[in-house]
């Protein structure tokens, strides 16, 4: 995954999460509502820092960021309007 200069480099973890969430329509779902428990179910490590990001990070900020992932790394995964859910 490349990132944008000064951008921060996503640990392993949290790779883990953005590449379920993009392939996995059912980890994606549960992740919106409760991300905590679709990571530990999954067995992903993150550390208590990247869990409380996910925790106070709204669903709409959430969606937005998928959306973009999606539309830079696999053009098929959304349509123009929305990813596909």
């Amino acid at each position: 995954m490349t990132t944008q200069p000064g951008a921060q480099q996503p640990t392993p973890g949290m790779e883990q999460v953005i590449g379920k969430a993009l392939t996995e329509p059912d980890f994606r779902e549960a992740l919106m509502r409760n991300p905590e428990e679709p990571v530990r179910s999954a067995g992903i490590e993150l550390s208590a820092d990247e869990f409380q990001a996910l925790r106070s990070t709204s669903r709409e900020e959430r969606e937005k960021v998928l959306l973009e992932l999606g539309e830079r790394t696999s053009p098929w995964f959304y349509s123009p309007s929305r990813l596909i859910w």
